[in-house]
C-alpha cells in the first residue's frame, strides 16, 4: 500500500531538498490525494522510467507546459534543467525553436520568465554556457510539444522522419511518450502510442508482440462497471496493443484508483470525462467513453443535448462530428427496455459541465465560488479536478485547485491511500 507519508526522492533529486519540500507541501495544500498521486506515481514511479538522461526528460517536460502556456509549472522545471546541468543557453534554444515550428506564440516571453529563475545550488555550471541541443534532444523537445498538439498527420510524420533518418528509436519515442502523459493528458499519449504504431508497421520496423498477461495486469472490475464486460475486454486489448506498460497504468491508477474515488458517482465521473475529452478534441477516447455512459444507463439523446449545449457555450465550434458517434448506438438502446432519454442538462450536471470543461481549456476564470452556490460541494468540486486531471493533464487541472485551496472551508476528507504499483 501505498501512503501519503514521504518524499519522493527523484523530486528532491529534480528540484533540490529546499525547493521539493515547497513543492510537497503546496500540493498537501492543493489536495492530500493529489500531493500523494504526484509523489508516489508522477515521480516514485513515472520519472524514473526508461534510459532516456534525465535533462532530456526535463526538457520534453518543459516542451508540454511551454505549450500548453502553464508558467508557473515552467518555472519549477526551468529551475530544474538549470540544476540538472543545463544552461540557459540551451533553453533559449529550445523555446527558438518551438516559435519557429508554431508550437508557442513567442520565445521571448518564455525568456523573460527564464531571466527571473534561480536556480537552486546543486548543476549549473558556467562551463556549460556553450552547449546546443544536439538532433536528438531537439527532436524530443519538438516531438512532445506537437503531440501536445494532437495533430496526427504531423505528429506520424514527424516520428516516420525520425525514425527513418535513425535520430530516435521506437524506445525513445515511448519513452517520451510515457514521460509527457502525467502533463499532457493519457490520452495524448495514447493517441501517440497508436500512431507510433502506425507508423512502425508503415516502416516495416519489427515490433515483437507481447501476449497480455491477465495475472500480472487484472482486468480492472472499474473498467467492466464503467463500459461492460464485452467492451471492457476491448478496450483492454487496444491498451494493450498499443502498449504494455501504458495498459497496466490505465488499469491500476486510471480505473482501479482515479476512477473509484469518491464522491462523484460513475455515471457523473462519465460526464466529467466525456466534456473534458470532447473539448480537447480526443475523438478515439471519446467515442469509448460514449459508450460507456450509455451502458450505465444514459442515453444518446441526452449526449446530443450535451453537444449542443457545448456549441451554444462556445466550447465546441460544430457537433456533427460527435453527434455522427451516435448513429451507431441508436439501435442498440431501442432494445433495452425502460432506457428512454431524459434531460442531462440538471442544474447541478451544468455545473459539473461548465467546470470539466474550462479545466480542459485552461483558463483561468475563477469559477469556484460559482459552482459552490448551486448543488456542488467542495469536496464534489475537487473531485471533478481529479477526474479532469486523467484526460487533460495536470498543469490544466493545479490552476482550479489552486483556486478551491484559496476558498475552501470546509474540512478536507481523509486521504485515500494508493493501492497501485506500476
Amino acid at each position: 500500500m501505498l501512503t501519503a507519508s514521504g518524499q519522493s526522492k527523484m523530486m528532491e533529486k529534480l528540484f533540490g531538498a529546499k525547493a521539493s519540500h515547497g513543492l510537497y507541501q503546496r500540493h498537501h495544500e492543493l489536495d492530500s490525494w493529489f500531493a500523494n498521486f504526484v509523489q508516489k506515481v508522477v515521480y516514485d514511479q513515472i520519472w524514473p522510467l526508461g534510459s532516456l538522461p534525465l535533462l532530456t526528460k526535463i526538457a520534453a517536460t518543459i516542451s508540454v507546459l511551454a505549450t500548453l502556456k502553464k508558467q508557473a509549472q515552467l518555472h519549477i522545471h526551468l529551475q530544474s534543467f538549470l540544476r540538472i546541468g543545463g544552461d540557459t543557453n540551451l533553453l533559449i534554444q529550445m523555446f527558438n525553436l518551438l516559435e519557429k515550428k508554431g508550437y508557442i506564440d513567442s520565445a521571448s516571453d518564455f525568456i523573460q520568465l527564464l531571466k527571473r529563475v534561480k536556480p537552486d545550488a546543486g548543476g549549473s555550471k558556467a562551463g556549460f554556457s556553450a552547449l546546443k541541443p544536439d538532433d536528438r534532444m531537439s527532436s524530443l523537445v519538438e516531438l512532445a510539444a506537437c503531440l501536445t498538439r494532437g495533430d496526427s498527420d504531423v505528429s506520424k510524420g514527424l516520428m516516420q522522419g525520425l525514425l527513418q533518418k535513425e535520430v530516435l528509436t521506437s524506445g525513445d519515442i515511448r519513452a517520451v511518450l510515457r514521460q509527457i502523459m502525467s502533463y499532457a493528458g493519457c490520452p495524448c499519449s495514447m493517441n501517440g502510442f497508436a500512431w507510433l504504431l502506425e507508423v512502425e508497421k508503415a516502416l516495416d520496423i519489427k515490433v515483437l508482440p507481447q501476449e497480455s498477461n491477465r495475472e500480472l495486469v487484472p482486468l480492472s472490475k472499474m473498467m467492466v462497471a464503467l463500459y461492460g464486460e464485452k467492451e471492457a475486454e476491448k478496450v483492454y486489448e487496444r491498451c494493450h496493443e498499443v502498449d504494455p506498460w501504458f495498459n497496466g497504468y490505465v488499469q491500476r491508477v486510471i480505473y482501479d484508483e482515479i476512477w473509484a474515488l469518491k464522491p462523484l458517482n460513475l455515471i457523473e465521473k462519465s460526464l466529467v470525462t466525456i466534456v473534458t475529452l470532447a473539448t480537447l478534441k480526443r475523438e478515439e477516447q471519446l467515442q469509448i467513453h460514449l459508450k460507456g455512459y450509455v451502458h450505465l444507463g444514459g442515453h444518446p439523446n441526452e449526449l446530443r443535448e450535451l453537444f449542443a449545449f457545448f456549441v451554444k457555450e462556445n466550447y465546441l465550434s460544430s457537433s456533427q462530428l460527435l453527434e455522427s458517434y451516435l448513429d451507431d448506438m441508436d439501435a442498440s438502446i431501442k432494445t433495452i427496455d425502460g432506457n428512454s432519454s431524459t434531460s442531462v442538462l440538471t442544474s447541478r450536471n451544468i455545473h459539473i459541465i461548465k467546470l470539466a470543461a474550462s479545466i480542459a481549456q485552461g483558463g483561468s476564470k475563477l469559477i469556484v465560488d460559482e459552482h459552490s452556490k448551486d448543488g456542488l460541494t467542495f469536496a464534489e468540486i475537487k473531485a471533478i479536478n481529479i477526474q479532469a486531471m486523467t484526460y487533460a493533464g495536470i498543469p490544466r487541472t493545479m490552476g482550479k485547485l489552486a483556486e478551491l485551496a484559496c476558498t475552501q472551508t470546509e474540512t478536507s476528507d481523509a486521504v485515500m491511500p494508493l493501492q497501485c504499483k506500476l
